[in-house]
């Protein structure tokens, strides 16, 4: 496989497909993960739902897109990077290499968990990884490139139900001059934060507006601070059971060997676009510094470029001189054993 050309990274995420070559330090495309009825009148259908593919149809028309139209590239050529989040199942994976494999003729593939491209680009020896995009959320502690799976913790709660909840409080305030979902994703990019402490008065927050692209001006308040409640109580959007971002660090820490708690606690790594909050990484060490014992130093990791950390350790990851020969499953061995090769090759078959 010497005659390959670069190897292509695609990241499928709920909100949004992120493709490229590995020689790329940014993503050369993005496009909505959404596909369009022709009925102008139906609302468009998203074939990914907090990382789980609804419909594989859709997604193989993305990715098809993504090659014709983004890239401009023969899929035969490029071997296939492509990024999972943690505790997929298993279906998805296989799914995924059939239709890379069979439909797409791609001549080599690897499939690395979200996390683990992260603690690639950040570079330690040992990190527990806050992921939070579009559809979930996750807490994965790496140790020397491994994943510790029993303190994995997933949850349904990301971007887009931030979205959505900041969305309905600004059109109980304004009903005559309801925003859409998109457009208080926008308002969320630019006018929201994470207050620094749990006990803080929402009359504190500072009155901005922000002009949206049809024109309107949206003035906000005390829904700065508001919108981003969910991360930390996910019953305010139904998920009524599940712990908010600190427990799920605090919980995940314990889970791991005693060993290891104290280098999980002292790096723990933000990823993902859900993270890029002012205010979050401060109020994450508060809370958690009110949890752990006294002698364990918490410290949080809060890269400018964390949007991307995904991105560039799938980017270190695919341009490594034996990627393709040692790392990717070959479209020859997937001809020869099937599926069931699967959980063998990918080392982290999380």
């Amino acid at each position: 496989m010497d005659h390959l050309k670069p190897s292509i990274i695609l990241d499928l995420g709920s909100g949004y497909i992120k493709a490229g070559t590995a020689e790329s330090e940014f993503p050369s495309c993005s496009i909505p993960t959404r596909i369009f009825s022709s009925n102008e009148e139906e609302d468009p259908v998203y074939p990914i739902e907090h990382g789980i593919i609804q419909n594989y149809e859709h997604i193989e028309t993305l990715i098809g897109q993504i090659y014709d139209n983004e890239l401009n590239l023969r899929p035969e050529e490029h071997p296939v990077l492509l990024t999972q989040p943690p505790k997929n199942p298993q279906k998805d994976k296989e799914k995924l290499a059939e239709i890379l494999f069979e439909n797409f003729q791609a001549p080599a593939l690897y499939e690395e968990v979200h996390s683990v491209l992260t603690f690639y680009a950040s570079g330690k020896s040992a990190g527990l990884i806050l992921e939070s995009g579009h559809g979930l959320t996750s807490v994965v502690p790496i140790l020397s490139g491994y994943a510790i799976s029993e303190a994995i913790l997933r949850l349904d709660v990301g971007g887009g139900e931030i979205d959505k909840y900041l969305a309905n409080f600004v059109n109980e305030k304004q009903p005559d001059n309801p925003i859409t979902n998109e457009e208080a994703r926008i308002l969320k990019e630019n006018l929201c934060y994470v207050p620094e402490e749990s006990n803080f008065n929402h009359r504190d927050a500072m009155e901005e507006s922000y002009r949206l692209p049809d024109g309107r001006t949206i003035t906000l308040e005390k829904e700065r601070q508001i919108a981003t409640n969910p991360l930390f109580d996910p019953s305010l959007v139904d998920q009524y059971d599940a712990p908010g971002i600190h427990e799920m660090i605090f919980q995940s820490i314990f889970k791991c060997g005693v060993d290891l708690r104290r280098d999980f606690a002292n790096n723990i790594i933000l990823s993902g676009g859900n993270t890029m909050f002012s205010g979050l990484d401060v109020r994450l060490k508060h809370e958690l510094e009110s949890r752990v014992p006294p002698s364990m130093t918490i410290h949080i990791i809060a890269d400018p470029d964390r949007k991307v950390y995904v991105w560039r350790g799938g980017s270190i990851l695919a341009s490594l001189s034996t990627f393709i020969k040692n790392i990717c499953l070959s479209r020859q061995e997937y001809e020869e054993f099937g599926a069931s090769i699967l959980r063998k090759k990918f080392i982290n078959g999380l």
